[in-house]
């Protein structure tokens, strides 16, 4: 199944001038989901969650998978790509911002086994990496309620 997923990212500041004092391995710390309670597989609407980033390198946004969506039920793994950052930017200089993801509902399904036929909860643990291989730290969501 092809998955649509919307990504966007807000830089917050950059340093054009002077090194920043963050290190080459990025850093992600969790902001927020909203909302938290969804109809799973519903073809409207969806959640979004943000999280702050910063790497003193700014080679986070290279063109390939380095956005990892781990699922609490039963660990499988989302991909998704951070926009490549304009070089205008001078992100070699270090960056720092807020990545924000809109995950659609019709993603989202409830689990099949009985226990779970009318609710179901997720949380994501999230981390990124860099061009050069470096990978964050992992993030935890809050919880994602689903109902039928």
């Amino acid at each position: 199944m092809k998955k649509l997923l919307l990504l966007s990212l807000i830089l917050l500041s950059l340093s054009c001038s002077k090194k920043p004092k963050f290190s080459i391995v990025p850093k992600i710390t969790y902001n927020s989901l909203q909302p938290q309670i969804l109809q799973a597989g519903s073809s409207n609407g969806g959640t979004t969650l943000s999280f702050y980033f910063e790497d003193g390198d700014g080679d986070i946004g290279f063109g390939t998978y380095n956005i990892y969506m781990k699922d609490s039920r039963d660990s499988s793994v989302v991909l998704m790509k951070i926009p490549e950052i304009p070089s205008a930017y001078s992100p070699q200089n270090g960056i720092k911002g807020l990545i924000t993801v809109d995950y659609l509902s019709a993603l989202l399904t409830l689990r099949p086994d009985t226990a779970h036929i009318n609710s179901d909860t997720l949380r994501w643990a999230i981390y990124i990496k860099d061009k050069a291989g470096h990978q964050s730290n992992t993030i935890l969501t809050d919880s994602l309620y689903l109902f039928k």
